[in-house]
């Protein structure tokens, strides 16, 4: 097609033999068709904080024909500079450049919000947090990264949220209220606030018992528990190290437990077995005077767990501060028992008494036999008595642990014998035997003492034996008859109270 414009038209090539043919130019007028050229921009998107440059080609034109074209236009838009926030912007066409345009009238259209300008993305990272349990939250942070043309920290408002819970556990930290205005999509990446045990501390408490004494309840004590959780939170018992001897035993936690919330931490102490006390009483004993000391025993009182003597790691000894020969007597405490062992038992003795008794021995008055003269009143003449004597049958006993008795002629018996005592009443005591304690029983045996009938006048010697006078009544106490006999001089019936 030939543009629009004035032609020259020029006419050459005639011939005639009858003229001369002269030629003037003439103008040929092309008019400009009504053509409309309608150029728009087309559109365009851009990201928050990123420039745009157009190229000149973001454009459609409409209304050409053949052979013309567009090559190029001016766009521009407020949209293109880098600051320009999240939203559209008109794009506006101008200054055409191509071929055959003068043949067109052109119209340039404006792309209302052409230009869209789209949120840049904002990396937003939450940190993960912990905390322990029972205790408050820590505050929820984040790590920004994307932000352009300077913006703030600021900019990114709002805070996070975590997922419900309180027992210990990963609770999901989301996204909450964070935002970053239009020009930013926030992309988030989340984490976790974990809550840990807390910690809970159980101390054993220390308990003793008495050896052969039940288990007292194993106690302890808690520190540490928190969101008003109740005792009851830790379960479970205590256990101890086997035995029952007298000693120290570990407590130990057993299966005491407090739930996931709770990491325990324990404390032991000690069950300590104290030794039973053992009393061992030194038995009482006797004997007798002189006399080998008898077997001296003990009695027990506190034994437990069925145990008995035999159960002693050493049995005790019972000894006597006292010999036998200490006297007659009783010695409060001379029987002491020691040395026993045995580690589960706390040991005191008691001791026992022992009673010394007089040894039983006989003393014997000797027997003999004299003329006993009487004077006329009847009266035994003191100075004819016979010199009588005594022994001891007991071994151990002398005159120097037993009294010296003097023997008398008991005059309570029949003539012509008369029982002997080692007596020192006077003569008419009526007692054949007395009784002395010193270091034994002295049991008294009686002699005789035989009168013979005298034979003469008393001389005064008492060993005079000669018979020839025969009974005298005078012998025998006033009011009491004298008897002949045959083979003896005589004797006298009744008591002699006055001898």
């Amino acid at each position: 097609a030939v543009n629009a414009g004035h032609y020259s038209i020029v006419a050459a090539g005639l011939t005639s033999n009858n003229y001369s043919i002269t030629y003037q130019p003439g103008t040929l007028t092309i008019n400009q068709a009504s053509l409309t050229l309608t150029i728009t921009p087309n559109a365009a998107t851009k990201t928050y904080g990123d420039a745009l440059a157009f190229a000149g080609t973001e454009f459609t034109a409409s209304g050409l024909v053949s052979g013309d074209s567009v090559t190029s236009v001016t766009l521009a838009s407020n949209g293109t500079v880098a600051t320009a926030g999240v939203g559209s912007y008109d794009i506006a066409a101008s200054n055409a450049v191509g071929t055959g345009l003068g043949n067109y009238t052109i119209s340039y259209a404006t792309l209302v919000g052409g230009l869209t300008v789209t949120p840049r993305s904002l990396t937003i990272t939450a940190n993960a947090v912990s905390k322990t349990y029972g205790a408050a939250d820590p505050g929820l942070t984040y790590a920004v990264s994307g932000l352009v043309n300077s913006d703030p920290a600021a900019t990114v408002t709002g805070s996070l949220t975590r997922a419900a819970g309180e027992d210990v556990g990963a609770y999901a930290i989301g996204r909450g209220s964070l935002a970053a205005g239009a020009n930013y999509a926030i992309v988030y990446s989340g984490a976790n606030l974990t809550i840990n045990p807390a910690t809970l501390t159980i101390t054993a408490n220390a308990v003793s018992k008495t050896y052969g004494a039940a288990d007292p309840g194993l106690t302890y004590a808690v520190s540490g528990l928190v969101n008003s959780d109740p005792a009851a939170t830790v379960t479970g018992s205590l256990t101890r190290a086997a035995g029952e001897d007298v000693g120290a035993y570990a407590i130990g936690q057993g299966s005491l437990a407090a739930g996931a919330n709770y990491a325990i931490v324990y404390a032991g102490a000690n069950l300590t077995i104290n030794p039973a006390t053992l009393t061992i009483t030194a038995n009482d004993a006797s004997a007798l005077y002189g006399s080998p000391m008898p077997l001296l025993t003990a009695s027990y009182s506190g034994f437990v767990n069925g145990e008995t003597e035999a159960s002693l790691t050493q049995a005790p000894t019972v000894v006597s501060s006292v010999s036998t020969t200490a006297g007659v007597g009783t010695y409060i405490g001379a029987l002491t028992a020691s040395g026993a062992i045995d580690k589960n038992y706390l040991i005191t003795y008691v001791a026992g008494t022992l009673t010394i008794d007089p040894t039983a021995a006989t003393s014997a008055a000797g027997s003999g036999q004299s003329n006993y003269f009487a004077d006329a009143q009847g009266r035994v003449t003191p100075n004819l008595a016979p010199t009588l004597s005594y022994s001891f049958q007991q071994a151990s006993l002398t005159t120097t642990t037993a009294p010296a008795p003097t023997p008398t002629v008991n005059t309570t018996g029949d003539i012509p014998t008369f029982a002997v005592s080692p007596d020192a009443a006077p003569p008419s005591t009526q007692t054949t035997t007395t009784t002395t304690t010193v270091d034994a029983t002295i049991s008294f045996a009686p002699g005789t003492f035989a009168v013979l009938p005298s034979s003469g006048t008393p001389t005064g010697d008492a060993n005079d034996q000669t018979a020839a006078n025969g009974p005298q009544d005078s012998v025998c106490p006033a009011g009491v008859a004298a008897t002949a006999l045959a083979s003896v001089p005589y004797s006298c019936n009744g008591p002699a109270s006055s001898r």
